[in-house]
């Protein structure tokens, strides 16, 4: 039975797959508060090892090893 609908969750699911100098968005481990933002400011991915990924801060460089649940992508 568990079979049968993993089988059917995993026909429609899809991988996401970044490329290096992509932006993304990623997502902030806690909220301060219900109003507080899910996600950071556009970030540039600089690496990538499915389904790790290495990402830089535009502001202050600083690079975070990030798993690829936690990021989305940038719509700009």
């Amino acid at each position: 039975n568990q079979q049968y609908y993993k089988q059917k969750f995993d026909a429609n699911r899809q991988d996401r797959y970044y490329n290096v100098g992509d932006l993304v968005l990623k997502r902030f481990s806690t909220f301060p508060s219900k109003l507080a933002a899910l996600y950071s400011h556009p970030m540039i991915v600089i690496e990538q090892q499915h389904p790790t990924y290495f990402i830089q801060d535009q502001n202050d460089q600083q690079i975070y090893r990030v798993h690829v649940s936690q990021l989305r992508p940038c719509k700009v």
